[in-house]
């Protein structure tokens, strides 16, 4: 009895496995047929991008509504209007290269400026770069960029909005300082703005560069539509 018993558990195991292996089958198949994936016409070969002031033509109240999200004020230039942050006397130190910086004025507005001294604390070096660029909603912080041609370097310091605000080294620059080295690559631009004009076989290049993050960052070319 002991026997038939055993054969009958094996038996129903075996039968359970081919059971489970046709259940998987099944599903593989209806994946393998199932429907097939949208064809967009906005992604063809002929479609192309409006800007969103020509969406917002339609759109309007949308728009209007979007222009206050942190998204669409996610870079914009640096100007007397757009200025939150105070100067910073006190200079922050990197401490693996001894580098100073501070935030200054100048006759054409906020700049960061990199001092470097000598072991009897004269200065021996000193560059100076603008602060022209925003990038950054400001709900937790804003970052600066300066132009170089057709690129954007990003500077050393960061403006930390919340608790008050405070200043200290952008992302990164505490464990590696590139100094004004960094350049935004595409990839850093396309989560921050909407769609900048490439310059023709330069890598991160920019002929142009809108403000922020437009409708068809995320909705695609506006042309078809």
């Amino acid at each position: 009895m002991r026997g038939r018993r055993a054969r009958t558990r094996r038996e129903r195991a075996r039968g359970g496995v081919r059971t489970s292996s046709a259940v998987v089958l099944l599903l593989l198949a209806g994946c393998a047929s199932g429907p097939e994936a949208p064809a967009f016409s906005n992604l063809g070969a002929d479609a192309s991008y409006v800007g969103a002031a020509t969406c917002a033509t339609c759109h309007g109240e949308i728009a209007e509504a979007y222009a206050t999200h942190g998204m669409a004020n996610a870079s914009y230039p640096l100007t007397p209007e757009t200025r939150i942050e105070p100067v910073l006397d006190e200079p922050l130190v990197d401490p693996h290269t001894g580098f100073a910086y501070r935030v200054i004025e100048t006759p054409d507005g906020l700049a960061q400026e990199e001092r470097q001294f000598a072991p009897d604390g004269a200065e021996v070096a000193r560059l100076v770069r603008p602060m022209e660029i925003v990038v950054g909603s400001g709900d937790a912080a804003r970052t600066y960029f300066a132009r170089r041609g057709d690129r954007l370097v990003e500077l050393p310091l960061t403006w930390y909005t919340q608790d008050g605000g405070r200043w200290d080294f952008s992302p990164g620059y505490r464990e590696s300082n590139p100094r004004f080295g960094r350049t935004m690559p595409d990839g850093c631009m396309s989560c921050h703005n909407a769609v900048p004009e490439p310059v023709v076989g330069v890598e991160d290049a920019f002929a142009s560069i809108p403000e922020g993050i437009g409708c068809e960052r995320c909705h695609g070319p506006g042309s078809v539509h």
